[in-house]
Protein backbone atom coordinates (compact mmCIF):
# COMPACT_ATOMS: atom_id res chain seq x y z
CA UNK A 1 0.00 0.00 0.00
CA UNK A 2 0.99 3.14 -0.72
CA UNK A 3 1.78 6.37 1.71
CA UNK A 4 0.02 9.23 0.95
CA UNK A 5 0.58 13.13 1.90
CA UNK A 6 -2.23 15.43 2.34
CA UNK A 7 -1.44 18.69 2.17
CA UNK A 8 -3.60 21.18 4.13
CA UNK A 9 -3.51 25.06 4.34
CA UNK A 10 -3.88 26.93 7.64
CA UNK A 11 -7.25 28.63 6.90
CA UNK A 12 -8.56 24.69 5.69
CA UNK A 13 -7.60 23.41 8.89
CA UNK A 14 -9.00 27.07 10.83
CA UNK A 15 -12.57 25.87 8.92
CA UNK A 16 -12.57 22.30 9.64
CA UNK A 17 -11.82 23.59 13.26
CA UNK A 18 -14.90 25.87 13.24
CA UNK A 19 -17.44 23.46 12.03
CA UNK A 20 -16.02 20.75 14.80
CA UNK A 21 -16.21 23.35 17.48
CA UNK A 22 -19.18 25.43 16.33
CA UNK A 23 -21.68 23.20 14.25
CA UNK A 24 -21.30 19.30 14.65
CA UNK A 25 -22.92 16.94 16.90
CA UNK A 26 -21.29 16.96 20.37
CA UNK A 27 -23.26 13.94 21.98
CA UNK A 28 -25.13 11.75 20.80
CA UNK A 29 -26.76 8.20 22.28
CA UNK A 30 -28.94 5.31 20.35
CA UNK A 31 -30.50 3.26 23.11
CA UNK A 32 -32.49 0.52 23.91
CA UNK A 33 -34.15 1.60 27.89
CA UNK A 34 -31.75 2.30 29.71
CA UNK A 35 -28.92 -0.47 27.21
CA UNK A 36 -26.57 1.85 25.14
CA UNK A 37 -26.10 0.43 21.81
CA UNK A 38 -23.64 3.33 20.27
CA UNK A 39 -23.12 6.77 22.09
CA UNK A 40 -20.64 9.44 21.56
CA UNK A 41 -20.14 12.05 24.96
CA UNK A 42 -22.29 10.36 26.84
CA UNK A 43 -21.10 8.23 29.93
CA UNK A 44 -24.61 6.76 31.07
CA UNK A 45 -28.31 6.83 29.96
CA UNK A 46 -30.58 6.55 32.72
CA UNK A 47 -34.15 5.22 32.56
CA UNK A 48 -36.02 7.75 34.84
CA UNK A 49 -39.77 6.33 34.52
CA UNK A 50 -41.72 5.45 31.48
CA UNK A 51 -40.50 6.95 28.26
CA UNK A 52 -38.35 9.37 30.09
CA UNK A 53 -34.29 9.30 30.01
CA UNK A 54 -31.36 11.53 30.98
CA UNK A 55 -28.10 11.30 28.95
CA UNK A 56 -25.01 12.14 30.88
CA UNK A 57 -22.53 13.71 29.02
CA UNK A 58 -18.57 12.90 29.64
CA UNK A 59 -17.58 16.56 28.75
CA UNK A 60 -20.09 19.47 29.85
CA UNK A 61 -21.78 21.54 27.45
CA UNK A 62 -20.95 25.31 27.90
CA UNK A 63 -24.52 25.73 29.01
CA UNK A 64 -27.80 24.00 28.81
CA UNK A 65 -28.80 25.70 25.63
CA UNK A 66 -27.48 23.24 23.65
CA UNK A 67 -30.01 22.07 20.96
CA UNK A 68 -31.99 18.20 20.70
CA UNK A 69 -33.13 17.49 16.95
CA UNK A 70 -36.69 16.81 17.54
CA UNK A 71 -37.73 13.49 15.31
CA UNK A 72 -40.65 11.85 14.92
CA UNK A 73 -41.61 8.30 13.43
CA UNK A 74 -44.13 5.76 12.88
CA UNK A 75 -44.72 2.92 15.28
CA UNK A 76 -47.50 0.95 13.97
CA UNK A 77 -47.97 -1.39 16.45
CA UNK A 78 -47.40 0.72 20.08
CA UNK A 79 -49.81 -0.15 23.05
CA UNK A 80 -51.91 3.52 22.04
CA UNK A 81 -52.67 1.68 18.45
CA UNK A 82 -51.93 4.16 16.62
CA UNK A 83 -48.75 5.14 14.60
CA UNK A 84 -48.04 9.28 15.95
CA UNK A 85 -44.48 9.00 17.81
CA UNK A 86 -42.01 12.14 19.36
CA UNK A 87 -39.27 12.39 20.56
CA UNK A 88 -38.37 15.44 22.62
CA UNK A 89 -36.50 16.95 25.43
CA UNK A 90 -38.13 16.61 28.52
CA UNK A 91 -39.16 19.93 29.99
CA UNK A 92 -37.05 22.39 31.57
CA UNK A 93 -36.44 20.47 34.43
CA UNK A 94 -33.45 18.89 35.15
CA UNK A 95 -31.82 20.34 31.68
CA UNK A 96 -28.16 20.82 32.73
CA UNK A 97 -24.76 21.37 31.08
CA UNK A 98 -24.08 17.99 32.03
CA UNK A 99 -27.03 16.20 31.16
CA UNK A 100 -29.85 16.11 29.14
CA UNK A 101 -33.55 14.65 29.59
CA UNK A 102 -35.64 13.09 26.66
CA UNK A 103 -38.82 11.59 26.46
CA UNK A 104 -40.73 9.37 24.00
CA UNK A 105 -44.37 9.89 23.65
CA UNK A 106 -47.18 8.29 21.50
CA UNK A 107 -50.99 8.85 20.27
CA UNK A 108 -53.41 7.06 18.61
CA UNK A 109 -54.16 9.82 15.97
CA UNK A 110 -52.65 12.95 14.88
CA UNK A 111 -55.86 14.95 16.99
CA UNK A 112 -55.31 12.48 20.05
CA UNK A 113 -53.53 13.54 23.49
CA UNK A 114 -49.09 11.87 23.39
CA UNK A 115 -48.55 9.79 26.28
CA UNK A 116 -45.19 8.56 26.98
CA UNK A 117 -44.02 4.93 25.93
CA UNK A 118 -41.06 2.55 26.35
CA UNK A 119 -40.25 2.91 22.70
CA UNK A 120 -38.15 -0.47 21.86
CA UNK A 121 -35.03 1.99 20.10
CA UNK A 122 -34.49 5.55 20.44
CA UNK A 123 -31.76 7.65 20.44
CA UNK A 124 -31.25 11.31 20.90
CA UNK A 125 -28.02 13.68 19.11
CA UNK A 126 -26.89 16.96 20.99
CA UNK A 127 -25.66 20.36 19.09
CA UNK A 128 -23.69 22.75 21.12
CA UNK A 129 -20.59 24.55 22.20
CA UNK A 130 -18.59 21.94 24.50
CA UNK A 131 -17.01 24.08 28.11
Amino acid sequence: MADYTLGFTGAQIDAALAFANNGAMKAFGVFNGATTDKSYNVTSITDSSTGRFVLNFTNDFADANYLVPSVGGAQPTNSRGGDFVGFYVAGGAGRATGLCPVAATAASSASSIAVAIDRPYAGAGIVGDLA
